[in-house]
């Protein structure tokens, strides 16, 4: 998904929203928003994406197969000390 637009900075600092976007986010009024800044060959880019109701549940299971072989790691380790 593509989707670019031109927004003003309101005297006090703010942005609205277009609401395509909100739309495209599935926010509403009162949604807490998280705000990332990202360096890119091009400058900065802002990433934003709606706050998750539960982060446990946001990354349950993201590390799976980090450690693919972590009790082979930890039996050598242990090992090596004696």
């Amino acid at each position: 998904m593509s989707d670019t637009t031109h927004i003003t900075i309101s005297p006090q600092g703010q942005i609205t929203i277009p609401k395509s976007w909100r739309n495209a986010l599935n926010v509403k009024k009162g949604t807490k928003i998280i705000a990332h800044l990202k360096k890119t060959s091009q400058g900065v880019a802002v990433i934003l994406s709606p706050q998750p109701e539960n982060w446990t549940d946001l990354v349950a299971g993201s590390g799976t197969g980090l450690w693919s072989d972590s009790d082979t790691y930890i039996s050598k380790e242990r090992s090596s000390w004696k």
